[in-house]
């Protein structure tokens, strides 16, 4: 069931000096995957000075406050995403650190954030821009607020993720080099280690690709409704991980996941890398690319967490995709690599991202 939450974008300006706060020139709000991105320009030529906070505000139906997540930066940090509950009379009534990213322009401001971390659901959603004194409740002076519209609110549908187009090369081994970024990959799954291999991903803010089985489908829905939320990428491994899956096989599998998520796969791994039979080419004509890997830290054979963090991040390079496994064996080792993995990447400069993103594909909604 689809549930409509409205949604309002504030603009907060905190300073001693009593002027008016910058006037919104343009606001806009777009869905890329599961995040959403705001932009705001104001007529301001430094829209984050003076402690400036940039929030969506989330309503409900009745029009009254429910959150906002805000852009702030306090004195000398850097520019950071606040989540803050609010009381009916606006009043922030608790405030976390949400993770995303910021790009402050001349006169302007963009954020990205997740939409789940917001509380925002499917649906049709409200908005506004205003620009507004940090802790001046004056909200009818004009001395005090600039909204954008001055009367009403903008609208904008949030929409689920369902997939993606399959574009460019039908069979990809690595992503583009030109930027610092990794697939991280998980095959065989669903198993009992799973839901431990997500946990760590949502505790360290990262996405991934799961290739699965399609035996293993059943009694798995609101896992793989979790890992979407998360805005992580469910690919097609075939039904039972057999040689040389045929055609069928392939439609097969990614029918029992469309039914159990409302997902059609736009990605698919060859059990055992193994392309004979057509395999590329019965994956395009169902409108899947074929994934393989080069970097491949032989998890299956259980190494050591230790090993597995090594050989991942040693043979780490921009455009990787990293082959590991969360199920078709004892995968403990694979989860408590994880951490280090991830660590490891940041430090050296890479973003973690699902198969998906890290080839451009477009996403498909529904």
């Amino acid at each position: 069931m689809i549930v409509c939450v409205p949604v309002a974008v504030i603009v907060a300006m905190q300073a001693s000096a009593q002027q008016p706060p910058p006037r919104i020139v343009s606001a806009r709000l777009s869905q890329r995957g599961v995040d959403l991105v705001l932009r705001l320009r104001t007529d301001a030529v430094h829209p984050l000075r003076d402690g400036v906070l940039l929030c969506a505000r989330r309503l409900s139906t009745t029009e009254r406050p429910v959150a906002d997540v805000c852009v702030r930066r306090s004195r000398g940090s850097r520019p950071l995403l606040e989540l803050r509950r609010l009381a009916p009379d606006s009043a922030a009534v608790s405030k976390r650190r949400l993770r995303g990213s910021i790009h402050v322009g001349k006169s302007s401001v963009s954020a990205t954030f997740r939409a789940g971390d917001a509380g925002m659901r499917t649906g049709k959603l409200r908005w506004q821009a205003l620009s507004v004194r940090a802790g001046q409740r004056c909200a009818a002076s004009a001395r005090c607020e600039s909204r954008l519209p001055a009367n009403g609110y903008f609208t904008f549908e949030l929409r689920r993720v369902a997939g993606c187009a399959a574009s460019g090369r039908s069979f990809r081994r690595t992503g583009p080099g030109r930027d610092r970024r990794v697939a991280l990959t998980f095959d065989d799954g669903p198993s009992s280690v799973t839901p431990s291999v997500l946990n760590v991903l949502d505790r360290m803010h990262v996405r991934a690709t799961f290739f699965i089985v399609g035996v293993h489908v059943r009694g798995h829905t609101r896992l793989f409704r979790h890992m979407l939320a998360h805005g992580n990428a469910i690919g097609n491994h075939s039904l039972a991980h057999d040689l040389r899956p045929g055609a069928a096989d392939l439609k097969r599998t990614s029918a029992l996941i469309n039914r159990a998520t409302g997902y059609e796969p736009c990605l698919f791994r060859a059990p055992y890398g193994d392309l004979g039979g057509g395999a590329i080419g019965n994956a395009r004509k169902l409108g899947m690319l074929t994934i393989g890997w080069n970097d491949d830290p032989s998890d299956w054979a259980s190494p050591g967490a230790s090993a597995i963090a090594a050989r991942v991040l040693n043979q780490a390079k921009p455009g990787s995709i990293v082959l590991m496994h969360d199920g078709g064996g004892p995968r403990g080792q694979t989860a408590a690599a994880l951490p280090t993995i991830v660590a490891g990447l940041r430090r050296r400069g890479y973003d973690s991202v699902t198969v998906p993103e890290l080839l451009r594909l477009a996403p498909r909604y529904r």
